[in-house]
This record gives C-alpha cells, structure tokens and sequence, in this order.
C-alpha cells in the first residue's frame, strides 16, 4: 500500500474507532486511553492506560483528570478535584457562598488547592434511608426517598413522581441537588406519551468537559451510581432499541436532556 493511502487508512480509523478528549485518545473498541494518565504516578497500582480504574458505571472520567465518586457503603458522594479544577467552581455548583464553603470545610480560599476531596453528600442528598443495592425500587422510587419526600423506598411511577416530590419550581441553572427529569418522546398503541416522566436523578455536579453528572439509580435491579447525561442517554436508547427490535413495534423514545427541579432550596 502507497504511503499516502496508508495514511489515510490510518486517518479514517481514528476518526471512527477513537475520541479526543483533552489531547489524548481513547478507543472505544478496548476501553483503553492510548497515552498515558497524566496523573498515572497517583495510582500506581493501575495500568497507566486504564478508564475510570475499570469502573465506568460508578466513576467518570472525561479528560483523564478528576472525578465524582458515590461510595455506596457510607452512602457519601465525592468531589475528586485534581488538576485545573478550582474551589470556585465547586462551591458555585453547589450553591453555597465562598464563605460558607470555606467554614464548612475549614478551607483557605486564598491559599493553594491542598484539599481535594470533599464529602457533598448533604448537599446531593437529604435523606441517606435508602438501600443502596434495592431490587425493588426504581430510579422515580429512589430519588423520592433520597430527597426526603417519602420515608421507604418503593416503585413511583412516572406520572406519580412529580406529584410526589411536591410538583416543584424549574430551574434553568441546575445546581448541587436539583432534580433532573427525562420526558418521553412519542407514543405507542396510538396513546401519545410525549412529556411524561421517563426517568429521573440527582443533579450533583459538571465535570471539567461541562457534562452533567448524576445519582441515580438507572432503573429497577440498578444500584444506586453515578451516571453522566450521556450515559444515561445511551442506556435508554439502548433499551429502547432492543426492544423495538424484539417486539417489532416502534416504542417512544427519552429525550437526551432533562429538565431541573429544584426542592425549596
């Protein structure tokens, strides 16, 4: 093969197979980025080439730099902040004053960043009475009980979730807490199902690529993680055409984005 068509082929097969992010290349083929983490030498125990040290369903990790993490055993969800990330962006997401976020963390806001793990539970949650691994919940049922509004964890239907979480305000900027809920796209049988709930989260914080990231519980069987947008997205569409595919019936669809609610906050 002449060098330059090899060249090409070279080309064409990143721009498939492969995606940027921040200067370095993932393969979605392997799961593997193909440069090295820049903060590989903080976790030695892991090859310098992993994703999300090969938990993608709880961790994300868009640029190779930090991340929020849910640790299901204490029920406490985390801000990883590592390079370029400042404590600004942090305590505006989640809707506290920098005076505020400095007393709450004994935090030196005109120093260097030192501490770069923070506990945001109480301000993701306000209830922790909910079983992390539940197979009888849904993802409507455990957002009605990690926000306080109910006292056990069960199935909330759709139609029933808004209702149940007090019908509340909308919010255009979401921050640190809000409700994210996902509408329906379509109809099936002839009963239009555009606008009703499809699925809902908690909003907890934008990563450093500005995708939102949430926790939720994708649905029944699920535990509870956190998700980004996407991810979520893709999880449905994925479901939707599987069964589109088994049943030979066109199903309704989830819309990509979600639409914030905010609990007397």
């Amino acid at each position: 093969m002449k060098p330059f068509r090899l060249l090409l082929t070279l080309f064409v097969l990143v721009i498939l197979t492969q995606t940027t992010f921040a200067g370095r290349y993932y393969d979605s083929e392997t799961g593997r980025w193909l440069q090295v983490d820049p903060l590989a030498d903080k976790y030695p125990g892991w090859s310098p080439y992993n994703y999300c040290v090969n938990n993608p369903l709880v961790m994300v990790d868009p640029n190779g730099m930090w991340t929020v993490e849910y640790d299901s055993q204490e029920n406490v969800v985390s801000a990883v902040y590592q390079e370029g990330d400042t404590y600004k962006d942090l305590y505006t997401q989640l809707g506290i004053s920098a005076e505020d976020f400095s007393e709450k963390y004994g935090i030196d806001l005109a120093g260097d960043i030192t501490t770069k793990t923070f506990d945001i539970t109480s301000s993701v949650i306000s209830n922790t009475n909910f079983d992390p691994n539940s197979t009888s919940s849904n993802c409507h049922g455990f957002v009605a009980v990690a926000t306080g509004n109910t006292q056990t964890e069960n199935q909330v239907s759709g139609n029933e979730i808004m209702n149940t979480l007090g019908n509340p305000p909308t919010s255009s900027s979401p921050k640190t807490g809000d409700i994210a809920v996902w509408s329906t796209q379509g109809s099936i049988e002839g009963i239009d199902l555009t606008g009703q709930p499809a699925h809902s989260a908690i909003f907890t914080l934008n990563n450093q690529a500005g995708e939102a990231q949430f926790l939720q519980r994708m649905g029944t069987n699920h535990p509870v993680t956190v998700n980004t947008g996407q991810q979520i997205s893709s999880f449905y569409q994925n479901k939707v055409t599987e069964m589109q595919t088994k049943y030979n019936m066109v199903l309704p669809t989830m819309n990509a984005t979600p639409q914030y609610y905010r609990l007397g906050k």
